[in-house]
Parts: structure tokens; C-alpha cells; sequence
């Protein structure tokens, strides 16, 4: 899990007018904010490096899945313009925070969109200021394509990319391709723990009341202001760190709680369940079988008008050529059921950024514009999982007596229900099962159960990192009592007594 995990993420609500000027000159040195020079050297780095071949790198996530995350991300899309160009000089910001939702350093966005030099040049930035052997893991929106610049080019030098890991925040993995979340997902990931990456969404929560007043300021002043605030933010959180691992601690036990109940309710051990490299290798068919699926689906349309399936999925001739055609239309319904939510999920989020200060305030009649384009596609939406749940009723009655298949399960018609639902993420099964299904595949409970007992593995990373940061909590407060203890008996503090009293 790293000595320090941290999260990135970029904001363009916070813009700044270009003809409120730059404001006279001030002997102001920030300390959170990252120069701008800074990242514009990180910046031109990267070009130079793209414009050589990149290297060759081994690969957990297959290449044409990271592109697919790459495509379904606007944060991945550096050229895409998020905020007016011809009125702000700066766009927005970028944040890096610690797991505990302190700031560490934020550096101002000045093109168009979110540029990899912004989240790479604060990872450097951070690794500067720490001992050469802290390793850092960071999660971020794209975390599988930031891992593939960095693995790809020599952005860094090697000392720090032996020491940086990556992953994805926990709540944007509903867009990541399948194959991506088994490697980079925080819920899926060892040594991470119930670390979310999204503490920066809550950072802009906090620093949302400054937008309005920060556009029309000279520019080096509001620099100060945001500069000030964000230290005013690191202070008091940092002296409320007692109670933020009281609130982890109670959460951390809710969760195990209820992992724990899962497992017992499914009648499997955690030793069957803790079969992590058999279930890899069956992973990595699964995936195999998902890069065919891809060209296989081309020919859907022709399939269903021929019912050519003995010739072209020869696996599951065996069930019946009835029972093949529907599996197929089943497969290709949850993919098109997918696609549309996924789509209602990012317009959801949409309107979510709007009102938390992350992304543009919406007007009036753009926000009505959004949410009449929800309504408006809402039918089809329901359409396509009613279609989908249809073909998986009709699979059952299908299903020749004393064969065995792992059935795809129905999708629920709630839709905020889908949102944090796993069986969205999964394929239906098209192939056979070579000497009988593992019982993760065509059991939901071993599915549900496995689900748990992540979970647990997770709470015992998290309760080993609490307990690591309690007593470097408790080692900090004696440092300071001992300081403040020193000082008050030294005739030189008498200036500042009543602080130290205070304190």
C-alpha cells in the first residue's frame, strides 16, 4: 500500500478573470502552491519524451483496455477544452491531497484541459519533498493512464519510478473497463485498505465558497487568499486528525461487520474463498475470451437472422441452438444496457460537480437542458435493462435439464441502485465450461462472498495502517508537549506566554 497514498484531481470551477489583472509585484512565498514554472518544465519534458518511441513495458491491463478508459475520460483528454479560453487566464486548479483529505500542493491549470503535466508535476513535486526511500501511491481519475505514461517514458528519473505506484478513485471505476479495475481498483487492490481517493472532491467542497470571490481579484492576490485558506484547511484538519481516526475506526468495524456477515450467510470458508492465484489465471481466460467476444460481436446482427451458432460458437452447441441465440442476444443487450447507463452515470455526475463547486456552475436553463436530456433518455435506458432482464428469464427456461451454466443475472430497474453494482461490470458467459464452472462464476453467492472477503482483506490493511498512524499521532503530541513544556520555562518565551498557555 506505500508509506504515503495520496489523491489527484482537477477542478475548473476555479477560474480566474483575465482582466482583473496581475497586481503589483509581492515578496509572498506560497507554500502550497506549486510554480508555475514548475509545471511548465514538467510539461515540456513530456513532450519530449512522447516525441521518442516509448518503451516497452510489462503490462498487467491489456493495451486496448487502457485505451478504452482513455476514450470514456475527459480528464484523459488534455486537448478538450472544460472552461472559456478567450476570459481566463487561469482555468482552474489541481489538487494533490493526503489520505487523511489534507492538501499537500495545488498548482493552477492554464490550458484548456486537464493536462497530464498537472498531475505528474505535482506527483514530482511531492517526491522532492520527501525522503528518498518513501514510496507514494496515488489515486487518480485515470490512474491506468498515468501508470502507462509513466511506465512508458522516462518522465522521471528511475530512483522515483521504482517508488510511485498508481490506482483509481473509488468512486469514477464504474467507467473503467473491467480488465482495468482488477489491477488498479482500490477496492481490488492490495495493501490500499478503505483508502477512496476522493478527498479532493471534498477539498473543493470546502474551497467552493471562494470561487466567486477569487475570479475578479488581482491575480498574485488571489494566489495569497487561496494560498492562506488552504493552510488554514491543513491546520485544522491536521488538529482534528484525533477525531478523523475515531470516525475511521468506527467505520472500519461496520464494514467488517457486514463482510463478515456476507461470508457466513454463503456457507463458504475463507480459505475457499482466498484462492487469489487459480482465480487469477481464470481471470486472465476471462479477459482472453473478452478480446474475442470483441470481434465476435460484429457479426451479432448476422447471427440472429442466420442462427449460424453450431459454426461460430461451437463451445455451446451442446445447449441447443435456441438456447445459444439467446445467450448471444443476452450478451449483446447487457452491453448496450451498459453503455446507456454509464452514459446516465456521467451525466448524473454532471449535475453532482455542478452543485459541489467541481466542475462549471450551471445556469438555470442549462441545468434544465441536462436534466430534460435524463428524462428524455430515461425510457430507452429502462428499456434496454428490461430487454436484457427478458433474454436472462427466457435463458433459464432454455437451460436444457441436468446442464450446468453460469446464467447472467437480471439488472435492477432502479437505476442509483446500478451505480455501485458489480453485476453491471460483468459479461455474459458465451463459452463452455471445460470440466465444470468454478463456483465463483456460476454461483452469485461465491460471486457475493469473494466481494466480502475483499472487503475484509482491505479492513485488515486499513486496521494495520490506523494503528501505524495512531501511534505516529500519539509520537507527535508528546514532540509538541515536550516543545511546549521547554518553552514554557524558558525566560526568553515570556513574549508569548499567553499563546503558549493558550496552546
Amino acid at each position: 500500500g506505500c508509506d504515503i497514498q495520496c489523491g489527484s484531481d482537477g477542478n475548473f470551477g476555479h477560474r480566474h478573470n483575465e482582466c482583473a489583472g496581475d497586481g503589483p509585484t509581492t515578496n509572498y512565498t506560497p507554500e502550497s502552491m506549486v510554480p508555475k514554472e514548475f509545471i511548465d518544465a514538467v510539461g515540456a519534458a513530456l513532450d519530449e519524451c512522447r516525441a521518442r518511441p516509448a518503451r516497452k513495458r510489462p503490462s498487467d491491463v491489456p493495451e486496448a483496455a487502457v485505451k478504452q478508459c482513455e476514450k470514456s475520460h475527459t480528464a484523459a483528454n488534455g486537448s478538450r477544452q472544460k472552461a472559456a479560453s478567450d476570459r481566463h487566464d487561469d482555468r482552474g486548479l489541481m489538487a494533490l491531497v493526503c489520505r487523511h483529505d489534507i492538501p499537500l500542493f495545488v498548482c493552477n491549470i492554464d490550458t484548456p484541459g486537464e493536462q497530464q503535466k498537472y498531475s505528474i508535476g505535482l506527483l514530482i513535486w511531492l517526491l522532492l519533498h520527501l525522503p528518498d526511500m518513501a514510496t507514494v501511491m496515488n489515486l487518480y481519475d485515470i490512474g491506468c493512464v498515468a501508470d502507462k505514461a509513466v511506465r512508458s517514458y522516462e518522465i522521471m528519473p528511475a530512483s522515483m519510478e521504482s517508488r510511485v505506484l498508481f490506482a483509481t478513485s473509488a468512486m469514477h471505476a464504474y467507467a473503467h473497463q473491467w480488465e482495468c479495475q482488477l489491477v488498479y481498483s482500490p477496492r481490488l487492490k492490495d495493501g490500499l485498505g478503505l483508502t477512496d481517493g476522493e478527498g479532493v472532491e471534498r477539498l473543493w467542497s470546502r474551497l467552493r465558497k471562494l470561487i466567486s470571490i477569487l475570479r475578479g481579484v488581482h491575480r498574485k492576490r488571489r494566489i495569497i487568499l487561496l494560498d492562506r485558506h488552504l493552510q488554514w484547511i491543513s491546520n485544522k484538519m491536521r488538529d482534528d486528525l484525533g477525531k478523523w481516526l475515531v470516525r475511521k475506526w468506527v467505520a472500519l468495524r461496520n464494514r467488517e461487520r457486514e463482510a463478515i456477515g456476507e461470508v457466513r450467510r454463503s456457507g463458504h470458508t475463507a480459505a475457499m474463498l482466498l484462492t487469489a492465484p487459480r482465480l487469477k489465471k481464470e481471470l486472465e481466460a476471462v479477459m482472453e475470451l473478452q478480446d474475442q467476444i470483441q470481434s465476435l460481436t460484429e457479426q451479432a446482427d448476422a447471427l440472429y437472422s442466420s442462427l449460424n451458432v453450431e459454426e461460430v460458437f461451437p463451445e455451446i452447441q451442446d445447449y441447443g441452438n435456441d438456447f445459444a441465440r439467446t445467450l448471444i442476444m443476452a450478451y449483446d443487450a447487457k452491453c448496450i444496457a451498459r453503455r446507456k447507463l454509464i452514459g446516465r452515470f456521467f451525466e448524473w455526475e454532471y449535475l453532482d460537480q455542478a452543485v459541489g463547486g467541481t466542475g462549471e456552475p450551471l445556469g438555470t436553463t442549462q441545468h434544465q437542458k441536462v436534466v430534460q436530456a435524463i428524462q428524455r433518455r430515461a425510457p430507452a435506458t429502462i428499456g434496454a435493462i428490461n430487454r436484457y432482464n427478458e433474454l436472462c428469464t427466457k435463458l433459464r427456461a432454455l437451460l436444457p435439464p441436468g446442464k450446468d451454466f453460469p446464467l447472467p443475472e437480471p439488472l435492477s430497474t432502479e437505476l442509483s441502485k446500478l451505480k455501485n453494482d458489480p453485476t453491471l461490470l460483468e459479461d455474459v458467459w458465451v463459452s463452455a465450461l471445460p470440466n465444470g464452472a468454478a463456483l465463483w462464476l456460476k454461483d452469485k453467492t461465491v460471486r457475493v462472498a469473494i466481494r466480502a472477503q475483499l472487503v475484509l482483506d482491505r479492513c485488515a490493511e486499513e486496521r494495520e495502517r490506523l494503528l501505524r498512524e495512531e501511534k505516529q499521532l500519539f509520537c507527535w503530541l508528546q514532540l509538541e508537549a515536550r516543545a511546549v513544556a521547554r518553552a514554557l520555562v524558558d525566560p526568553s518565551s515570556r513574549y508569548i506566554l499567553s499563546f503558549l498557555l493558550l496552546y
